[in-house]
């Protein structure tokens, strides 16, 4: 869905639910994906929602019970109903309903009602959709009751029912032609033909001009194919399209990140749930009596060691005339920076036995506060190699001194 959404400009949001409403609709899973793409496609070219062209298209296949495989014809037939008619792809959608259970039940092609569709809605005018969708079906019901007035008429013309008509390969516009030139040869109106206003005024419409202008649509239902891509790619080329493909883009981009972190939290919360455990019951109270103690044995040392660099800084300043001296100070500076640099290797040997102490490991709360006690003679650890260093320093500083 991410990926169809990027590549033909529809927001993830949007076009979930009308993947709900096409599984819903019986369009099966093995076939789905390429479903939505076409109806996506015909609601991007129709100035439609993804929703409208889900529901036209699978009223018809239901209708006709197609199988999913035939929603690209069916597209192609709806996009010729709007080029050659004056409707739109949410008119159709909400309005084709009406016409489809009863002309399939009758044997009628679906390029055939999408024919008379678009030659009533081109004589009817726009926003006519609905009375068309109601005027087909009253005309077909008419034609295909037996009993009915149409019906009785056209058994008379044919010497067969429409149904059976129909069935041996006969059409809608054929019907309509036989039945204007009987009325005529008897001084009557087509309208008269019929039972109620709606179905008399859509076979006067459709029959009109000798049927010519349904015979002219039913002939550009012969050639619908790739009616839908030719109206999508001219509406890739809109600005509109441009700015809601990137839109989706961005949309569908950030819900891969949201669900890499999301599968990437999951994966570590079972030990997040164990540090998590480890910290709450920690013994806080004696990691900050620890965290003192450290801070009480270390201050004094540096405090000291800040004193007898003074010292140091005082003593070199003093020999800078004499080489000799200063070479002797210089080489005890050496030695006290080799004892500085073995403190900070114990230094962060310690700080790595704390760090490790404290990773996820089976049971981390033992550890940590066995850890806790390891902090108590941190102190004497470091108190020993300050008090060796501010021994040398002392004694660097007395040989400069009397030198």
């Amino acid at each position: 869905v991410l990926k169809l959404s990027a590549e033909l400009g529809v927001l993830p949001n949007d076009m979930i639910p009308s993947l709900y409403n096409a599984l819903s609709a019986g369009i099966p899973k093995e076939n789905v994906m390429d479903f939505l793409a076409t109806a996506t496609k015909a609601a991007k070219a129709g100035v439609a929602t993804t929703e409208e062209a889900v529901g036209a298209l699978t009223t018809v296949l239901n209708g006709y019970k197609l199988p999913a495989e035939k929603a690209q014809e069916v597209s192609d037939a709806l996009f010729t109903t709007i080029k050659n008619g004056v409707t739109t792809m949410p008119e159709l959608a909400a309005n084709i309903g009406k016409v489809t259970p009863i002309a399939a039940s009758l044997g009628i092609k679906f390029d055939d009602v999408a024919a008379a569709f678009a030659e009533m809605t081109k004589a009817m005018g726009p926003n006519k959709s609905a009375e068309t969708g109601t005027a087909l079906k009253a005309l077909f019901a008419d034609l295909g009751k037996a009993g009915s007035k149409a019906a009785d008429n056209f058994e008379r013309i044919s010497g067969k029912s429409f149904p059976e008509f129909i069935k041996a390969g006969g059409n809608i516009n054929q019907a309509l032609q036989m039945m204007a030139k009987d009325a005529e040869l008897n001084n009557l109106r087509l309208f008269d033909m019929f039972r109620g206003v709606e179905a008399g005024n859509a076979a006067l419409i459709l029959a009109a001009n000798g049927g010519k202008g349904l015979a002219g649509q039913m002939a550009e239902m012969a050639n619908k194919a790739g009616a839908t891509d030719a109206a999508y790619r001219k509406m890739t080329q809109t600005l509109d399209f441009v700015k809601q493909q990137l839109m989706s883009m961005l949309s569908a981009g950030m819900i891969r990140a949201g669900q890499a972190f999301a599968n990437a939290l999951r994966a570590a919360g079972p030990a997040l749930l164990i540090l998590g455990k480890a910290f709450a019951n920690l013994d806080w109270s004696r990691l900050g009596n620890a965290m003192m103690n450290l801070g009480k044995t270390v201050a004094p040392s540096l405090q000291e060691l800040a004193v007898e660099l003074g010292r140091l800084m005082q003593a070199i300043a003093g020999a800078s005339g004499h080489a000799d001296k200063t070479q002797n100070v210089l080489v005890g500076m050496v030695d006290a920076l080799t004892d500085i640099a073995k403190l900070a290797q114990i230094i962060v040997h310690t700080f790595d036995l704390l760090a490790a102490a404290i990773g996820f490991v089976s049971d981390p709360l033992k550890k940590m506060n066995e850890d806790i006690d390891k902090m108590n003679f941190l102190g004497r650890l470091i108190f020993q190699p300050w008090k060796t260093l501010k021994g040398i320093i002392d004694e660097i500083a007395n040989i400069a001194l009397t030198a």
